[in-house]
């Protein structure tokens, strides 16, 4: 079974689901046959679990949230890559 969190952030109006499960992610990343000339557009990243792997395998990606509370996550990925 693969494991996932369910957040309910501060502001109370976004109830959201997160795959945690690293293996089910690089499945679903492997799916997606990216190489290092692909650009990704990722929509809803969240905690950037997936947004992680994405970067691994692809050119870059673009990684759109409008839950605020994970920005600094996010930002702290873009500095990494």
């Amino acid at each position: 079974m693969f494991k996932h969190i369910i957040v309910k952030t501060e502001v109370n109006q976004y109830s959201q689901h997160f795959t945690v499960d690293l293996k089910l992610i690089k499945r679903v990343v492997g799916y997606a046959e990216l190489t290092k000339k692909d650009i990704v557009l990722e929509i809803g990243a969240g905690t950037g679990n997936l947004t992680k792997e994405l970067l691994k395998k692809s050119k870059s990606v673009i990684a759109y949230e409008i839950d605020t509370a994970f920005t600094k996550k996010l930002e702290s990925l873009k500095s990494k890559n």
